[in-house]
């Protein structure tokens, strides 16, 4: 029979991209991210988490406890710690286990290290880290708040065709009736299918890509320990040297060379992120202290990321409706409108 051969097309595409919906991974995820998704890896910890970590670090060692025993003390309530305590009584280094943990760990790594190699106050630098991390905690739930709506409104248009149905059957109809039991109903759910796959598909592309994290180390967290070894008297390069050295950023460490070297300061931090290049910049040219013109950057870029967010979800806003006018009100009408006027007018049954 040629309807059941539609019927086992249908029930195979609307299988399959169920499936892939459900199973697919996140399109904000890193290919690097993907695969270390197979591996066990260690428990991460928010940045609320991480602050507490670090001003209870901080507390500690300004009381004259040391290191290893403080990393103990903190282990049974963070799992930052638990790793570290463990990663030090087997004689590694506290570098290496912070280093696991995205972003924050790594600048509780540097913090320390810096700490250790830049004649910087340990318990100093972890409070102001700490206090960046709770700042940085805020404006990322400002994001996740300013995101909340189109979120919202992309599940709602998704349900759309599946509520349509719903309210057909509410309304004494039988839409799958005719969406099975007819040539146009087979058009029409082929149609609805395709429409709807492919608009959450567009849908979900266009969330992740709003919502994806920048790269690096927050600006912020890197004025803040820039800051912090300018305070102990260092040069600009030197400065820019060291903290590149312990974050890993090259651009930082090219800018130290290049000042060295007696270029300008424009063209010589011309590759750092803005939020870095216009003080340093200022100050370098000024022949000012840079130390405050950097926190003051800090509190500014962290600003700058809620409102960027705020724009991002903005914009993410106007741009789900294309997806909408485009396929999934397509779908809506296809899947849902159609068979339960239909099955109303023409009384089609199994």
């Amino acid at each position: 029979m040629i309807f059941s051969a539609w019927y086992l097309l249908i029930a195979a595409v609307c299988f399959g991209g169920c499936l892939w919906l459900l199973a697919a991974p996140s399109f904000s995820a890193s290919p690097a991210r993907t695969q270390a998704a197979v591996r066990v890896r260690p428990r991460q910890c928010g940045l609320l988490e991480t602050a507490g970590l670090t001003q209870s670090l901080a507390s500690l060692l300004a009381a004259g406890v040391g290191e290893a025993k403080a990393w103990r003390l903190l282990s049974a309530d963070y799992a930052i710690a638990e790793q570290v305590s463990r990663q030090v009584a087997s004689g590694g280094q506290v570098s290496v286990a912070l280093r696991k943990h995205p972003h924050a760990g790594r600048v509780l790594a540097a913090a320390l290290e810096l700490a250790s190699t830049a004649g910087i106050s340990r318990s100093g630098i972890l409070a102001r880290i700490a206090q960046q991390l709770r700042a940085l905690d805020d404006a990322e739930r400002a994001r996740q708040a300013a995101f909340a709506g189109p979120r919202a409104t992309a599940r709602l248009l998704t349900l759309l065709p599946v509520g349509a149905l719903g309210l057909g059957y509410l309304l004494g109809g039988n839409p799958l009736a005719f969406l099975f039991a007819s040539s146009l109903g087979n058009i029409c759910l082929l149609s609805g299918v395709f429409c709807y796959l492919a608009g959450t598909f567009w849908t979900s592309r266009l969330l992740a890509a709003a919502a994806r994290p920048q790269p690096g180390n927050d600006p912020a967290l890197t004025l803040e320990l820039l800051a912090a070894v300018l305070d102990t008297g260092a040069a600009v390069p030197t400065a820019l040297t060291k903290v590149g050295r312990v974050l890993q950023e090259d651009p930082l460490t090219k800018a130290g060379r290049s000042l060295r070297l007696g270029l300008p300061p424009k063209t010589a931090c011309q590759h750092l992120p803005k939020p870095l290049s216009a003080p340093l910049t200022l100050a370098l040219s000024a022949g000012v202290s840079a130390g405050d013109l950097l926190r003051s950057a800090a509190g500014d870029a962290l600003s700058l990321r809620s409102r960027e967010a705020e724009g991002a979800a903005a914009r993410l806003g106007v741009r789900l409706v294309v997806p909408l006018g485009l396929l999934l009100l397509p779908a809506f009408v296809s899947l849902g409108i159609v068979p339960s006027v239909a099955s109303l007018i023409t009384d089609v049954r199994w």
